[in-house]
């Protein structure tokens, strides 16, 4: 699951997660990050990425290192922790190096990594388990963990005092020149969130604007920026209608002047 293809595109990351087995027996089963060649030649290689469950991995540009999402179990008030770990790939120098957290996120959840294309920067998700749901959403930092920096926030959208309403903002990408950071937006649809806007704001996070809204009861993941080849210049996809009531995974592209951006659409 996950794949990542490496810049070169010989070679493809991917998360493989084992059901049989569980991590620190909180409910998900255990997971790694392994790296194949793209023909599907030779054994699969799993990264050395320490303790916990890694997943969610991706490619620095120049294809020397993996960042991931390392799920490290729960504490004793249950919530759940991860960091976004960084660890050398397969062959490279360094590769036997051991993986280090490049972030600090306890008693939130640090996930969803993705590398600048310059590789100076990687944005990511966080998610605060504490009370103070405010500090959750988009975040940057530099390469090496240092200068955390908030991006999009969450924000309070409650109508009224009795009941609090917030959205989400998550899975960040970048724009091929690096200077847009692209991002899926939850809102409440009947007492239900659901990640159905695409954003896009400057790497500064000002500016953030609403791409497309997918309407109720659909969620859309996998955000991915691709430059746009001057032959695919006026091409569009749109999801189709399925006018059934079966679960729908639709591979499906908005145009820009900039490029491409890929999403998935959940259609119920």
């Amino acid at each position: 699951m996950e794949p990542a293809w490496s810049p070169d595109g010989k070679k493809i990351a991917f998360a493989l997660y084992t059901l049989e087995k569980r991590y620190k027996d909180i409910g998900y089963g255990y997971c790694g990050i392994y790296v194949i060649n793209a023909d599907g030649s030779g054994t699969p290689r799993k990264l050395a990425t320490g303790p916990g469950c890694a997943s969610h991995p991706t490619w620095s540009p120049d294809g020397k290192k993996i960042a991931y999402t390392n799920g490290l179990g729960a504490d004793k008030m249950a919530r759940e922790k991860s960091e976004i770990y960084v660890c050398y790939a397969p062959g490279g120098k360094g590769c036997m190096n051991q993986p280090r957290a490049l972030t600090d996120s306890a008693p939130g959840r640090a996930y969803y990594p993705e590398w600048s294309p310059a590789g100076s920067e990687i944005a990511f998700t966080f998610a605060d388990t504490l009370l103070d749901t405010l500090k959750g959403g988009i975040y940057k930092m530099n390469a090496d963990g240092s200068d955390e920096t908030p991006l999009a926030l969450t924000e309070d959208m409650s109508a009224n005092e009795s009941v609090e309403i917030f959205d989400e903002k998550a899975t960040p990408a970048w724009s091929p020149d690096g200077d847009r950071n692209p991002y899926v937006r939850a809102v409440n649809d009947q007492g239900t969130l659901y990640f159905r806007e695409i954003h896009i704001m400057n790497s500064d996070g000002f500016d953030p604007m609403l791409v497309k809204d997918f309407g109720s009861g659909r969620d859309v993941v996998g955000l991915d920026w691709k430059p746009l080849a001057p032959k695919n210049h006026g091409v569009m996809v749109h999801p189709p209608d399925t006018g059934g009531p079966s679960l729908l995974l639709v591979a499906s592209a908005l145009l820009f002047s900039a490029g491409v951006l890929f999403y998935t659409a959940v259609r119920p």
